[in-house]
């Protein structure tokens, strides 16, 4: 697929100065805009982005330094170079320009050589910007689903140290119900089966808690169930490998 040609806004009043570095850029293959005043500038660039722009200082009501500074006030995400054109040649005026936001400073009566000199390092400038904007803008969308996939692993395993615990209490409770209960009607002197009865019954519920628990210890996967509104492990499926695929 062809590549988009560069987009260039020149900012200019004069006509004929327009015409001619409109077409100088075009010979090149940039697709250029123009604006004659500061007005129009903004309201181009309120519809569209540009990859450089290019402003004459001495435009008419809003100058060119007054418009750079607003330019860079609404700057999108990736840096848009500024080309100040004038022919205001004094160091003071320069530094007005740089500190308004411009990147370059061309002074007319200009080289158009050198003009599309700086045209084409600063369009590169602004090509790498891109590449880095667009990396970064990938990069955090891989953490943000690393951070993602993070979180769901952590809400798994905290429900299965849940359903764990579930289970645990739901297969212990009751052999060790059963087994309290006796201690506590024997020491109560209420336990009125004989002494060989409760060693039976003591004997009974300690095999039943000993079975749970090694029932518990056959657990190899994650299956669970749902009882009283609760996930528990099923522990018939949680005890069995996991069939391999095509077996």
């Amino acid at each position: 697929m062809a590549r988009e040609p560069a987009t260039i806004l020149f900012v200019e009043d004069d006509p004929l100065i327009c015409d001619v570095v409109c077409e100088l850029l075009e010979m090149r293959g940039y697709a250029v805009e123009c604006a004659e005043d500061a007005v129009e500038a903004l309201l181009r660039l309120a519809d569209r982005e540009f990859d450089l722009i290019m402003i004459d200082v001495m435009l008419p009501g809003l100058d060119g330094r007054e418009l750079c500074r607003r330019i860079r006030a609404h700057e999108g995400d990736v840096y848009v170079p500024i080309i100040m054109l004038t022919a205001l040649s004094a160091e003071a005026d320069r530094h007005h320009a740089f500190a308004a936001g411009a990147d370059d400073y061309v002074i007319k009566p200009f080289d158009a050589a050198n003009l599309l000199d700086r045209v084409a390092a600063w369009l590169h400038a602004r090509e790498r910007l891109r590449a880095a904007h667009k990396r970064l803008l990938a990069e955090q969308e891989r953490l943000r689903a690393l951070e993602q996939q993070t979180l769901r692993d952590r809400l798994a395993q905290d429900e299965a140290v849940l359903a764990m615990a579930r289970t645990a209490s739901h297969e212990l409770n009751q052999p060790l119900t059963l087994l309290l209960g006796l201690l506590e009607l024997w020491q109560a002197d209420a336990y009125h089966g004989g002494e060989l009865r409760l060693r039976l019954d003591l004997q009974a519920a300690a095999n039943d808690l000993a079975a749970r628990i090694e029932l518990l210890g056959e657990v190899v996967r994650y299956e669970t169930t749902e009882i009283a509104g609760y996930r528990i492990l099923d522990l018939a499926r949680a005890r069995d490998p996991e069939p391999v695929a095509g077996a």
